[in-house]
């Protein structure tokens, strides 16, 4: 495996003399990831925008909102607005429609799913906010979230027998705060404990911070922990930790590890050995990224894939900013990359110790074009990326 040191990655903050991990090697290798030049991408025709020679191929399966879990029997299971779907044919089709918790109002929407530990399937829904205009949720005098703002928690419901009957939704996050971006994904640690994490506007100064949400009885009941991830210095309606992933390591210490998207160029990240009730402080990582999600996949054959947004894209060109202090909308007090027409993959074989020289998956044309809010799922063999893109890669061709 290709790698190299992680102090060529990330080089301003004085945090870095705290990273936890090494040798990750991205953005000096990124030029030469692609096999072959690029044919001119099409703005209306997202599956142009692959790389050739990198191994992706576009997918035209029925693709169905933005959160999918595979079952242990290999079916698909996927969710949107108030109903859940099934796929039993590599998500070519998703026939099996069925409504989640029915009868209960349908404001409620559908953001995340998950099973359990004992096999349950559980749906994670975000109440509606008020007001309803996004313009609306940020106050430009004050710089902080108007205080009209409410709705937006968390609602969480299960199903034992495969989405025939459902536990009414029970609100889960603090119900005091509004929800910004919903959840990424729910984990399920290797004592069955499920962690959620909850991105709340929190105000005074307006910034996103982050809590975790714990359950020890297979989503019948929540806790929020007392612990909430806050980064000094933020505010702005974009600014603070956004969009967290979460993963269970393979270590000894059972580990469950955060990435954070940040304004700072870089993922941020903190570790847990004891099932989520203690962190260590946050750092950066060497993953040098824009202010766009990551997302991370445990793949079947032991491999961590993960995929991201790198702050300047192959073709050297400024990204687009946002933030800083001539920024008018107050999207954050740091100037940061809003790279996102170039998508990058690489995976690890030492649990995020080391990664492969990443590939380029896709790059879109100019103009505002943009490949992110990456879903991955494993089906036959193959990686899937749905979300800004549509594409799939066989597991023996990933680096």
């Amino acid at each position: 495996m290709n790698t190299t040191s992680s102090k060529t990655l990330l080089a301003a903050p004085p945090l870095a003399a705290a990273l936890s991990f090494a040798a990750f090697a991205l953005l000096p290798l990124l030029a030469e990831a692609a096999n072959a030049a690029p044919q001119a991408p099409n703005p209306k025709q997202p599956a142009t925008w692959l790389v050739p020679g990198n191994g992706f191929e576009p997918v035209a399966c029925a693709q169905r909102g933005w959160s999918y879990h595979r079952l242990p029997d290999g079916r698909i299971l996927t969710a949107h607005d108030n109903f859940v779907a099934v796929s039993t044919d590599g998500m070519k089709t998703f026939p099996a429609v069925i409504p989640v918790a029915p009868g209960v109002s349908p404001a409620l929407r559908i953001v995340r799913i998950g099973v359990t530990g004992d096999g349950a399937w559980l749906v994670i829904f975000r109440a509606p906010f008020t007001p309803e205009k996004r313009e609306e949720f940020w106050n430009l005098i004050t710089r902080d979230y108007n205080p009209r703002l409410t709705g937006g928690q968390l609602f969480a419901t299960r199903s034992t027998d495969e989405g025939k009957t459902w536990s009414p939704p029970a609100m889960i996050s603090d119900p005091a705060l509004s929800i910004g971006h919903p959840p990424r994904n729910v984990v399920v640690t290797s004592r069955k404990t499920l962690l959620l994490l909850a991105q709340y506007r929190t105000p005074k100064p307006g910034r996103h911070t982050i809590g975790v949400l714990r359950s020890t009885d297979d989503g019948l009941t929540w806790q929020q922990l007392p612990k909430c991830f806050d980064l000094p210095n933020s505010n702005g309606h974009h600014d603070g930790l956004l969009e967290p992933e979460m993963i269970q390591l393979r270590d000894p210490a059972n580990t469950i590890w955060i990435l954070f998207r940040t304004n700072l160029g870089a993922l941020w990240e903190t570790r847990s050995t004891d099932d989520g009730l203690t962190w260590t402080p946050l750092c950066p990582t060497p993953i040098r990224a824009s202010s766009s999600p990551p997302a991370i996949l445990r793949l079947s054959d032991g491999r961590l894939a993960l995929v991201w947004n790198p702050v300047r894209d192959s073709e050297d060109r400024d990204p687009p900013m946002r933030g800083g202090s001539n920024d008018s909308r107050q999207y954050s007090i740091a100037r940061a990359s809003w790279q996102r027409r170039e998508l990058v993959l690489a995976t690890s074989r030492d649990e995020g110790a080391t990664w492969s020289k990443p590939l380029i998956v896709a790059r879109a044309p100019m103009n505002n074009h943009r490949i992110d809010y990456i879903s991955l799922i494993e089906c036959e063999k193959h990686l899937y990326l749905l979300g800004g893109v549509k594409t799939r890669i066989p597991l023996d061709k990933l680096p």
